[in-house]
């Protein structure tokens, strides 16, 4: 599994109803349409994607997030740099900024590589309703226990309706 996977997979969750198509998500994301298609099959035999019924199994990607994420794929904070700031989660307390690095960027705080792929903030600037669950996604990564339980609830409440 690469960690672009779980950009795909969060996208297709959060656009749901609307179809999509390989070429679609390639263009929204900023990846290749081969490297789209590579995905689906390592997201097929993660079992984290039924590819017969275009379906993302939700409840073993949401278990994958909050328990596997962040050792499978764990944070790279940096120093103070200028970039996309990481969404606020509802009831946090922490006043720390965190930002994805980007010269384009918004905001100044603690830099984060970006866990899926080095063009994510350039996607995430031009299509803004992958902030959201991203930016959740992240929490997941670098969040106190607390935070993350607040990232982890956030992103069951958006997805709630996919599927149905």
């Amino acid at each position: 599994m690469k960690s672009q996977d779980i950009i795909i997979l969060a996208t297709i969750c959060e656009r749901a109803p609307l179809f999509w198509t390989q070429k679609e998500l390639a263009t929204h994301l900023k990846i290749s349409q081969a490297e789209i298609s590579y995905s689906f099959t390592r997201m097929e035999k993660s079992k984290l994607y039924d590819k017969k019924n275009q379906m993302v199994m939700l409840n073993g990607f949401l278990e994958f997030l909050r328990y596997g994420l962040p050792y499978v794929f764990p944070a790279e904070t940096g120093t103070e740099k200028i970039g996309i700031p990481l969404k606020q989660l509802d009831g946090m307390h922490s006043k720390r900024k965190v930002v994805w690095e980007y010269e384009y960027g918004t905001d100044v705080g603690l830099s984060l590589t970006p866990l899926f792929y080095d063009k994510l903030p350039e996607a995430i600037m031009t299509h803004k309703y992958l902030l959201q669950s991203v930016s959740w996604i992240e929490w997941l990564r670098i969040g106190s226990s607390r935070e993350k339980d607040i990232a982890f609830q956030s992103l069951k409440n958006l997805w709630t309706n996919y599927g149905k």
